[in-house]
């Protein structure tokens, strides 16, 4: 499903050569749960956004779901990105003067209505995540959780085969955290490949193989 050969990712900076991601030789298995897991500035969101086709690496091979997202032209690798990979960041990057369900559509270009299919299982995804009741509130009326499940929602709407989260729990209480990371097992358990990035072990009961990420390389030993 995900196969990187030794990617490595550097910036030239005054001070030197700054190695994001040093060599990383990484395999995740489809319907795989993988939790990667580091300090800050370790290169963990460099990596996700390495992985999904959003950051060109400097040197190394790697490919997604068959295909290598460098090696094709700028549209079609914004459509592999949108039939392929889910993105859920810590920020939530929800539109501010969009209702929650405008935000779900919003991908689907169906925010102002569209397509009765995509809306229907956008409807659906929020009664899951307990979100129906908040549907027509705008992001500043939502909690912090509520926040980060509308952005999973939005991030699953056209079921893609790859869910990627950055620190999707790093900004939230023990209690909405678990509760994301129920939401992601649950969507690793209808087939979704997941990798998740993080500092925290909020993920780590349903992971299938926890990985060490420090100073751009992944260790050797898993955890």
């Amino acid at each position: 499903m995900i196969f990187l050969e030794k990617v490595s990712k550097h910036y030239n900076r005054p001070s030197g050569v700054v190695k994001a991601l040093d060599e990383i030789d990484l395999k995740v298995e489809r319907n795989e749960f993988t939790v990667i897991r580091g300090p800050s500035g370790s290169g963990k969101t460099t990596l996700l956004l390495t992985i999904g086709g959003m950051l060109r690496p400097t040197r190394g091979h790697l490919t997604v779901a068959g295909m290598d997202p460098y090696n094709i032209d700028n549209k079609k690798r914004l459509e592999f990105r949108a039939e392929k990979i889910g993105f859920v960041f810590q920020l939530f990057h929800l539109i501010p003067y969009l209702t929650v369900i405008e935000n779900v559509l919003l991908p689907s270009g169906s925010a102002g209505g569209g397509n009765k299919g995509l809306r229907s299982r956008a409807w659906t995804m929020l009664k899951q995540l307990n979100l129906d009741d908040r549907s027509t509130h705008f992001p500043a009326e939502l909690s912090t959780g509520e926040k980060q499940r509308a952005a999973i929602a939005r991030a699953m709407l056209k079921k893609p085969e790859i869910m990627l989260a950055d620190e999707p729990t790093g900004n939230l209480d023990p209690e909405n955290a678990a509760g994301i990371a129920r939401c992601l097992e649950e969507i690793h358990q209808e087939g979704c490949t997941v990798i998740v990035v993080t500092h925290g072990k909020d993920c780590d009961q349903y992971a299938e193989r926890i990985i060490r990420l420090e100073q751009g390389r992944l260790s050797s030993k898993h955890e």
